[in-house]
């Protein structure tokens, strides 16, 4: 299962709200006494933490830094849970995570440090990360949606210019798949169980369609397409990929059928 990487993020600033809340009783008598000697207002405040409160004093706010030197600010609903977390975590990405009202994490956004890379991410009540949006180093763009057992079932990316759906099953096996390449040319791909190509409906810029099944092992067994000049033709091969059937129809309109033997050598043609 994919659990969420912000639940995890987040119950490691459930601790560190409690060290900050501490910090801010230890601090704030220190500085209330230093500002009360002074008898005026200082330019720069220094303190390890600070804790703002409603009027009834309860903690709704906490801004502080950890044992460790990383900061944090953290802001908490009226049921005393924290609902909103900005910090830096400890290899310097920053990050941003959000919470419903019983303290579950929801959504999180983050940049990694080590090469930039932005993410967004979509949990649901189970810490289960159900949807994520990257851009890779490249600038590319990706959406990965999975179910509720954390298995990937759906990706969609835009790499160098070539848009792509992939559709997979429970075992995160793919499934389907939709691409459009960088000359415009649309494909889509059948896979079996193992995760085989055994179908492919593709169009070329110059017009001609081509429908294509494999077998098992991935060889071509049956090919049917039209020419840009609109064509027909229908082939079917052997396990060795060798056409042994061939049947289409001129651009005159004349029709031929054609057998072949193993060695692609002709031994009936007709008309």
């Amino acid at each position: 299962m994919s659990k969420g990487l912000f639940w995890k993020i987040w119950a490691v600033l459930l601790v560190l709200s409690i060290l900050w809340l501490g910090w801010a009783i230890k601090t704030s008598q220190p500085a209330s006494a230093q500002a009360g000697a002074s008898g005026g207002a200082a330019d720069v405040v220094r303190a390890r933490s600070f804790i703002v409160t409603d009027g009834d004093g309860n903690a709704r706010g906490a801004l502080s830094t950890t044992p460790d030197g990383h900061p944090g600010l953290m802001l908490y609903g009226v049921e005393g849970l924290p609902r909103v977390a900005l910090f830096i975590m400890p290899d310097g990405s920053p990050a941003l995570a959000l919470s419903d009202s019983d303290g579950r994490p929801r959504a999180g956004f983050t940049v990694a440090a080590a090469d930039g890379v932005p993410r967004f991410e979509l949990d649901d009540a189970n810490r289960v990360a159900r949807a994520t949006i990257t851009l890779g180093p490249d600038g590319s763009p990706a959406l990965t949606c999975r179910d509720a057992q954390g298995a990937a079932r759906i990706l969609l990316d835009a790499q160098l210019g070539s848009p792509s759906l992939v559709l997979a099953d429970a075992n995160q096996t793919p499934r389907l798949g939709l691409v459009v390449m960088a000359d415009g040319s649309p494909s889509l791909t059948l896979f079996d169980s193992e995760g085989e190509e055994r179908g492919r409906f593709a169009l070329a810029p110059d017009g001609a369609a081509n429908l294509v099944a494999f077998d098992a092992g991935g060889t071509t067994r049956v090919a049917l397409g039209t020419q840009p000049d609109g064509s027909p033709s229908l082939s079917l091969f052997d396990s060795s990929r060798i056409v042994r059937v061939g049947l289409g129809v001129q651009p005159d309109g004349n029709p031929g059928l054609g057998l072949f033997d193993a060695r692609g050598e002709i031994v009936f043609f007709a008309p």
